[in-house]
């Protein structure tokens, strides 16, 4: 539906954003939908989403067709001058092909200080244990991380900006490595999932929030508390299916064709993704789970592509069917290893 919607929006000659913004709300009406049909009129949750996504099918063929005619596909293309139409893309595309050596040494400089966010606190913790000397909190610890960071990180610019020496060489590497669609994509696709990872953070994080993931952890003991259950659900359903919806509107404007087969066999995949970032991270804390469905998504699709690499293209469907099933069976072999450890370990304690 998202796919659908930003389409038919952009080749009208919507604004991309706009467009993308008002296939997210149709992606919240129908969950709301589903949510309604679930919860008031009692029908079971599964057979909820079938009705909506049966429906859905055809409202996706009556809208890439502008409801005139009922359509299978959409390209983003003008026919009669076979140019793309304005994406989400085009903007970062433009700019980066403007100013390619420029934006590849910023890229780079924010790429190293994200790098070594993660690395210099560990290095600050080897020179804590050698010279046993401990910060006063972690407050000024965490300061001096950031500015440290970020000096190694300018620099890198500054010296990109003048084109000194290896800072040249490796742009002109990775301009050879990467395309500006790969890199307008990375770059888009990362402000937009790291706008999300910030909302939903801080959301979950508020009154409502915690009452929704109390509901989806047990309705009956949120229920007991007072929270209404019903409404959490429709909200959570309207929450989850406005970011398919966009995760639909950004796919179409990435390839640049909307068509009602693109979103077959992604609940599958979501679940893999899932199990891949658990299996990886766990699931201390609300905020590594976050993360690690983000992790797993992006390796899912590292796996997917060095398939697609090896030349297996004709048997894809294949390749994910065995992928997925791996990657489920990991967490139970994993299982049956602790369970069987802690056995032996019981049987030597007994021997002892």
């Amino acid at each position: 539906l998202g796919a659908s919607v930003v389409a038919i929006l952009i080749v009208s000659g919507f604004n991309p954003v706009i467009a993308t913004l008002i296939a997210m709300f149709s992606g919240a009406f129908f969950g709301t939908i589903t949510g309604i049909l679930h919860t008031k009129f009692k029908i079971p949750a599964i057979l909820s989403g079938i009705i909506t996504m049966t429906g859905l099918f055809t409202i996706n063929m009556l809208v890439l067709g502008g409801f005139k005619e009922a359509l299978p596909s959409l390209p983003l293309l003008n026919h009669t001058t076979n140019v793309a139409y304005p994406t989400i893309f085009t903007f970062v595309r433009t700019f980066l092909q403007n100013n390619q050596n420029n934006v590849l040494s910023i890229l780079i400089g924010l790429i190293i200080i994200i790098l070594l966010v993660v690395v210099i606190p560990m290095i600050i913790r080897m020179i804590k244990k050698i010279i046993k000397h401990e910060f006063k909190n972690k407050l000024t610890s965490s300061i001096i991380q950031v500015i440290a960071c970020s000096i190694i990180g300018l620099i890198f610019i500054v010296l990109g900006l003048f084109n000194v020496g290896f800072v040249k060489s490796l742009n002109t590497l990775i301009i050879k490595l990467l395309t500006v669609k790969i890199i307008s994509v990375i770059i888009v696709a990362g402000i937009i999932l790291s706008a999300v990872f910030g909302i939903c953070y801080w959301f979950f994080g508020t009154e409502i929030g915690m009452s929704l993931r109390a509901t989806g952890n047990n309705s009956r003991m949120a229920k007991a508390q007072g929270i209404n259950t019903d409404l959490m659900i429709i909200l959570g359903l309207a929450i989850s299916n406005a970011l398919v919806a966009l995760c639909g509107a950004i796919y179409a404007q990435s390839t640049l064709a909307a068509n009602t087969q693109q979103g077959q066999g992604t609940i599958v995949i979501g679940l893999a993704t899932i199990v891949i970032g658990e299996s990886i991270f766990g699931r201390q804390d609300f905020k590594k789970s976050i993360i690690s469905v983000i992790v797993g998504s992006i390796l899912y699709f590292l796996l997917e592509a060095v398939a697609i690499d090896f030349q297996v293209q004709h048997y894809l469907k294949l390749v994910r069917a065995i992928l997925v099933t791996v990657v489920l069976v990991i967490p139970f072999i994993k299982n049956k290893i602790k369970k069987k450890k802690k056995e032996t370990g019981g049987l030597n304690n007994v021997t002892n």
